[in-house]
This record gives structure tokens, sequence and C-alpha cells, in this order.
């Protein structure tokens, strides 16, 4: 861990003590700095070795500098102006040895195997983490904190990529045709994407943080497929309707008669073939899908001219009807007029005989007077067709008197 962790760096100004061990050899600053750690000042100085508690607890990784003085008298006034030559000799070399030590340590990394540098905001998040443990006092491991910090950074990680991940997607031409393509596009944005995000991952539950930029790359994937399904249905239906719209204007003379629902029928059918032909680069089930739409929208059309070609087959049936019944009335009148007719021509010729029979009575009447006397008694003898009776009739004082029956 110690790649990332801080180190503990501390500058002893102006310093110029001896110090010197217990066996009288000089004591370097390093260890000096461990000695007055591990010192206690007692009763009444419990800060002061809480002080020294926080900095073994929390620095494992110490280092101590000492520099002397960079002047003497009256030149420390102008030290900021002097050239390097101008100061203390010794103050020089001690600077060169922090500058060195510095500019040796090696820049922080996320682990010693991926080397991947340490942002500034992880390296922020890290040392806020750690600064706030310092003031609760509480315990705090170097592995903890840097899995807090891998924790925020790997988090922030998972949404960035994610929102790489839709811009990428959102800048594909859409509508796809193929599925196929979408597919692929798709799967190869994923796929740069999550290698993108392990490469810049901490090395901290990288398995479920991956897991969920998948999971939400995933869900963002379906919604764009369901968005491109959304504009390929609606580029479809457009198709259906136009080739619907110029089968309506062509045939409307034809769909409007008794066989126009048969017509329509056939005429869609047709125009499903066309419109297949037409549409063949889109997949079949987003074209099938397609039709299974349009062919609820024009339910109210096939009910409209299902119902012109009611009426139009009851009206052909009402005048078939209509027809039938004058038929069947025009010969029903006929027989009684027949009927009529002869009863009308019998009873105008027994009138006529009627007619004729007293027509020739008083013809003869008229005959008779005109006869003398002998002629009209020879009339008087008529035989009868029934009986073959012979009447004999006597004329007495001018009227005619039946005298005797032979």
């Amino acid at each position: 861990m110690k790649v990332i962790t801080l180190i503990f760096i501390l500058c002893l100004r102006d310093f110029y003590l001896e110090v010197i061990d217990e066996d009288g050899t000089e004591m370097s600053p390093d260890k000096y700095f461990e000695d007055c750690l591990s010192m206690s000042d007692g009763q009444g100085k419990e800060k002061i070795d809480e002080t020294r508690e926080c900095i073994k607890k929390y620095f494992p990784r110490r280092k101590c500098f000492t520099l002397a003085q960079p002047a003497m008298g009256r030149k420390l006034a102008k030290v900021d102006a002097y050239e390097d030559n101008q100061l203390n000799d010794e103050f020089v070399s001690d600077c060169n040895s922090l500058q060195e030590y510095v500019y040796a340590c090696e820049h922080k990394v996320t682990d010693g195997v991926t080397k991947a540098p340490v942002q500034g905001n992880d390296f922020e998040s890290f040392t806020r983490t750690y600064v706030e443990a310092m003031r609760a006092g509480s315990m705090l491991s170097y592995e903890t904190a840097f899995d807090q910090v891998s924790k925020f950074h790997n988090s922030k990680l998972v949404v960035t990529s994610v929102h790489e991940f839709e811009t990428e997607l959102k800048r594909m031409d859409t509508p796809v045709k193929r599925k196929t393509d979408i597919e692929g596009k798709t799967f190869d944005i994923l796929t740069k994407k999550l290698k993108q995000l392990r490469e810049k991952m901490y090395p901290y539950k990288i398995n479920i943080f991956e897991d969920k930029a998948l999971n939400k790359m995933k869900t963002i994937a379906d919604e764009f497929r369901e968005q491109n399904s959304a504009l390929v249905l609606h580029i479809l239906l457009e198709a259906l309707e136009k080739l619907h719209e110029d089968i309506i204007k062509q045939n409307e003379i034809w769909f409007d008669s008794k066989e126009g629902l048969k017509l329509y029928s056939q005429s869609i059918d047709c125009m499903k073939v066309l419109f297949n032909s037409k549409m063949q680069d889109y997949d079949e089930d987003e074209r099938l899908k397609a039709i299974i739409n349009f062919e609820k929208s024009i339910d109210d059309e096939k009910v409209r001219i299902a119902f012109n070609a009611q009426l139009h087959e009851e009206k052909e049936r009402k005048e078939l009807l209509e027809k039938e019944l004058n038929k069947s009335v025009k010969l029903m009148f006929d027989k009684k007029f027949e009927k009529l007719e002869a009863e009308r021509t019998a009873h105008m010729e027994e009138k006529m005989r009627e007619f004729e029979r007293n027509y020739t009575e008083r013809a003869g009447e008229e005959a008779v007077k005109k006869k003398s006397f002998l002629e009209r008694f020879k009339l008087l003898f008529i035989r009868n067709n029934s009986s073959h009776t012979f009447i004999l009739l006597h004329i007495v004082d001018g009227r005619n008197i039946i005298v005797k029956l032979l």
C-alpha cells in the first residue's frame, strides 16, 4: 500500500543542535525524529503525547530533514534576494537533500502492478478521509482509507463509463435496419468501455463495479434498441399507409360493391407481398410487427367496406324479391283476368243469345202480324221438341184461345 499512502516529511528549519546517540555517535535526523516520537512528556502533556501517537499511527512512512540557517545576522533580512552561492553552504546542502528526496519519490499509483496514476480527485479524497479520521481520533488503517478512496474512484468511473457508453450509442445513425447490425455496434462499444473501465479502476472489488457498469450499460442498450425498434416501426407503418392509400384511390369504386370486402382483402394481401419486397432490408419480425399493427389500424376501414357491401347485397336481394313478387303478382292477375275475361265472354255470349232470341221473337211477331189469317193459323201448330206434341189453337173474336191439346 506504500505506493499510495502519504509520507510524513518533517522539516526542522534553523536547526543547530548537535544530536548525539547513547553510544556517542551523531544521530541522523530520522533517528532523532523517531526518538522524539517515542518520548513522553508525562502528566499534563497529554495533547503532545496524543500528537505523537497520531503521527505514528497514521504515518508509518516518515522522514525528517534538518535545515541550517540560510544566513546569519542582518543577511537574513535579504535572504530572498540571495543566490545559492550567497547562502550558507550547509543550508544549501540540506535543501538539496530535501529536494532530491522529494523528486526521487515515486509518483502515486493505485498499485505496484498496473502503475495506474492516482488522480487529483482521488488523492484529495484519500487525504480528506485520512484527515477526518485523525480529527475524530478513530483508528484508520491505510487499507481502509484506500478502500474508501477506491470505492469513490471506481464508483465515479462507473458513472463516467456508463455516460460515455450512452453518448456513443446516441451518436449511432438511427434507425438501424437490422438487429444484428445494432447488436454488433452496441457490443463493440460496450466491450471498449468495459476495457477502459478495467484499466482505470483501482484494485478494489473490480468485479462488483464492472458488473454494476455492465448491468447499467445493458439497460441503456435495451432502451436504445427499443427506441430504434420504435423508429423502424414508424417507418414501416408509413410505408404501409402509403401503399394502402394508393390502393384505396385506385380501387375505391370496386370496393363500393357487393364483393367490396372480398376485393379489399385480396388487395391487402397483394399489398403485403409488395411491402415485404420493398422493405426486405428490414428484419422479418419487424415487418411482421408493422403489418399486425397496420391491420389493427384498418379495422374501421374494413367495417366500412363490409357495411357498404352488405348494403349492396341487401339492395340486390330487395330488387330480386321485388322482381319475383312482381312476376308472381302479374301471373296471379293474369289468371284472374283470364277467368274474368272468360266469365265476361260467357256472359256476353249469353246476353247475345238472349238478345238474338228476343230479337227473333219480336221479329217473328211483327212478321205474323203482317201475314194473312190463313198463314197465321198455320203457324199455330208448333212442334214441341221434347214431347213432340201438337197444340191446336183456335182464334175466336180475334183472340188466341187454346182449344185442345193433341
